[in-house]
C-alpha cells in the first residue's frame, strides 16, 4: 500500500500543548494523523472545531509550563525532578487524581 504525507499548519501554543497530550498518550503526531484521517475515511464524518476562547485551563497550562522551565533551567532542582520523563509526569498526575477521586 503506497502512503502520502499530510501537511498543515497550527498555532505554536495549539501544536506545544497536543504534543504534550500525545506524547503522554504514548503516541507521536503521525499516529494521531492517521487515527483521524482513517476515522473520516470510515465514517465521512469530520472532527467538529473547538471553539477557541482564554479559560483557566489555558492558564493552568501556561502556569504549568512556566513551572517546567523553572524545574529544567533551575540548578537547585533534585536529578530525579529535572530528568521526569513525560511518562513519569503522566504517572505522577494519575496517581494524584485518583487519590483526588478515590
Amino acid at each position: 500500500m503506497s502512503t502520502a504525507i499530510i501537511s498543515g499548519r497550527v498555532e505554536e501554543s495549539t501544536k506545544e500543548k497536543a504534543e504534550a497530550y500525545i506524547r503522554a498518550a504514548g503516541l507521536t503526531v503521525g499516529d494521531v494523523i492517521k487515527r483521524v484521517w482513517d476515522r473520516i475515511a470510515q465514517t465521512g464524518e469530520l472532527p467538529q472545531p473547538v471553539e477557541k476562547s482564554e479559560s483557566t485551563d489555558d492558564a493552568s497550562w501556561r502556569a504549568f509550563m512556566e513551572f517546567r522551565d523553572f524545574l529544567n533551567s533551575s540548578e537547585e532542582t533534585e536529578d530525579w525532578l529535572a530528568d521526569l520523563d513525560d511518562r513519569g509526569i503522566r504517572d505522577i498526575v494519575t496517581a494524584a487524581l485518583e487519590d483526588k477521586y478515590a
